[in-house]
């Protein structure tokens, strides 16, 4: 399968915003009006639950458009099939709770979210968006990409975090399983 991948920029804005609200979320409902902002914020569980898909598609598209927001789409032909969420593990306030600051090293960043179109999953798309965020990541001068999937073997169309199998596959490390969640690092060597 021929598979291009680009990162967002804004010329992509309503390219992404187009795919998120044509995905189909059956599988888990609550997703169909995160436009992945989820993780870019740092309000309360309570606060997030009382956002609407507008404010953060909204807010989404502004991010795209100034900068902020990163990540890649992956096309097949001319169809979006994929989008991988990769930013500067900075950018994602919601981590923060979650994270030792120990094993982030200087300049990290971090892949939270997959979302592969249900005709292209299984395929190895996801480890081909690994694979743009290590090459893009690694040249821009960090020093580390972190992921933090899980298994979710009840509901594998739910491990949108990727699974720690294709970290694994990809060079990265597991530093420690914490609640069933796996911390994966792969170092950049300079």
């Amino acid at each position: 399968m021929n598979i291009t991948i680009k990162p967002l920029s804004p010329d992509l804005a309503l390219t992404y915003i187009d795919y998120l609200e044509k995905m189909d979320f059956q599988h888990a409902p609550d997703w169909s009006g995160c436009f992945c902002r989820f993780y870019h914020s740092a309000c309360t569980d309570l606060q997030w639950k009382a956002r609407t898909p507008e404010e953060n598609k909204a807010e989404a598209f502004s991010a795209i458009q100034e900068g902020s927001m990163k990540g890649f789409l992956a096309f097949h032909d001319d169809q979006c099939v994929a989008w991988v969420n990769a930013n500067n593990i900075k950018a994602y306030p919601k981590l923060q709770e979650f994270l030792d600051l120990p094993i982030i090293l200087p300049q990290t960043a971090c892949i939270v979210c997959f979302v592969i179109h249900p005709q292209f999953r299984n395929q190895g798309i996801a480890r081909q968006l690994i694979d743009a965020c290590v090459l893009a990541y690694e040249n821009e001068g960090y020093d580390a990409l972190m992921g933090f999937p899980f298994e979710n073997i009840n509901s594998p169309e739910k491990a949108y975090h990727g699974t720690p199998k294709m970290y694994l596959e990809k060079g990265f490390e597991c530093l420690e399983e914490r609640e069933g969640i796996f911390m994966m690092r792969k170092v950049f060597k300079k």
